[in-house]
């Protein structure tokens, strides 16, 4: 219980940095917005390491995100 608790907090808190570098990146705010999307790695990749596999989704959705960002 507690363990998936931790996940999905991670998770949650990789939903809201992933968002957030998206605002920033249209705002071009380039440089936040990769410090935003590595704090969005970071929380998903925790999440992934407590064993909850929306975790391991978030990371390869996210990867498939940021590969559709363009200047």
């Amino acid at each position: 219980r507690g363990v998936k608790n931790l996940a999905n907090r991670e998770l949650r808190a990789a939903k809201t940095d992933l968002q957030d570098a998206n605002d920033s990146w249209r705002n071009k705010k380039y440089k936040w917005s990769i410090i935003q999307a590595y704090y969005a790695m970071f929380h998903a990749a925790r999440s992934a390491f407590t064993g909850d596999q929306s975790g391991k989704r978030f990371l390869e959705k996210g990867r498939t995100k940021t590969n559709n960002l363009s200047v």
